[in-house]
């Protein structure tokens, strides 16, 4: 289903595009298709590494079709963006960087293997800041340190995770609580390599 909004995201998309410096080493941007209901269907994606002083820091960026309020991700339940981090050959995923918000700031967590409890917390339980640019656009940036040592490539994909309890609504979730896992609209885009 094609979204009203997907024409302005994809000139977004575009621009975003467009934007990438001529020659900028390891700089990826990936098209993604219209295949998800809810505020955070996934046009773009776009991952670059920078190094600065003693280390390196990963950064991406994700465009949305769809306008979003920071609310949309508020800190908690199966409302988020992540990154997810493949750093083997295997299909078991090493890390997500996952995006809530609370009051005051946009932020995001390491967590090893997916599990979102405190304890599986990478970085001495450190938040690191994410910012939305504008009303489809979020950026992160995290150091390279989280992903372990000796890690020179990685696999990577964005994720979307969104539901409401509005029984109207097309991502519409039960109210009986669920521990884990993704929302009842959620967005994968297709695996991408990177090398440091």
């Amino acid at each position: 289903m094609l979204k009203k909004s997907s024409i302005g995201a994809g000139v977004v998309g575009l621009l975003l595009l467009a934007s990438m410096p001529p020659g900028m080493a390891h700089e990826q941007a990936k098209l993604d298709a219209d295949e998800t209901s809810g505020p955070l269907d996934i046009v773009v994606t776009q991952h670059r590494h920078r190094s600065l002083g003693p280390g390196t820091s990963l950064i991406f960026k994700i465009v949305t079709y769809e306008k979003w309020s920071r609310d949309v991700i508020a800190e908690g339940g199966h409302r988020f963006i992540s990154i997810e981090l493949n750093l083997d050959q295997d299909s078991e995923i090493e890390r997500c960087f996952v995006m809530n918000t609370n009051d005051s700031e946009t932020f995001g967590i390491m967590y090893k293997n997916c599990r979102y409890f405190g304890d599986e917390q990478v970085g001495s339980k450190d938040f690191f800041p994410a910012r939305q640019l504008d009303e489809h656009t979020i950026r992160a940036e995290f150091p390279k340190r989280l992903l372990g040592r000796g890690v020179s490539q990685y696999r990577w994909r964005a994720v979307t995770s969104f539901e409401e309890r509005n029984q109207d609504n097309p991502c519409f979730a039960p109210e009986s609580p669920r521990d884990g896992g993704y929302g009842i609209c959620a967005d994968f885009t297709d695996w991408k390599s990177h090398k440091l």
